[in-house]
């Protein structure tokens, strides 16, 4: 799969932000500067970052549901949910893990 990007946009300040910087969002201020003194226009947002691209994660998607066919071979249909939990389940795991520490931590 590909995809299409347009040229010609910045490139995103979030892919060179220090540690501090990405911790406390300091790297959006420059845009909301930006809209405070005129209208946000398309050209005025940012290169998208590379872990933000469609192409990889569709290729991925794609790659798991030709797997999931091949194991159901007839026997059953295959499961799009299967497919979603092995491309997502692994990460929101290690997302709610690290959420529920943090709560149990404040609390």
């Amino acid at each position: 799969m590909e995809s299409t990007k347009k040229k010609g946009r910045p490139p995103h300040p979030r892919a060179k932000a220090n540690p501090f910087s990405a911790l406390t969002f300091a790297w959006t201020l420059p845009i909301f500067w930006s809209g405070l003194k005129k209208e946000i226009e398309e050209c005025d947002l940012y290169e998208p970052l590379e872990e933000h691209a469609s192409g990889p994660l569709g290729d991925k998607f794609a790659r798991l549901w030709e797997e999931e066919v091949e194991r159901a071979q007839g026997k059953r249909t295959p499961s799009l949910l299967r497919v979603i939990l092995k491309a997502y389940a692994a990460r929101c795991m290690l997302y709610g893990f690290v959420l529920f520490f943090m709560e149990c931590g404040i609390r």
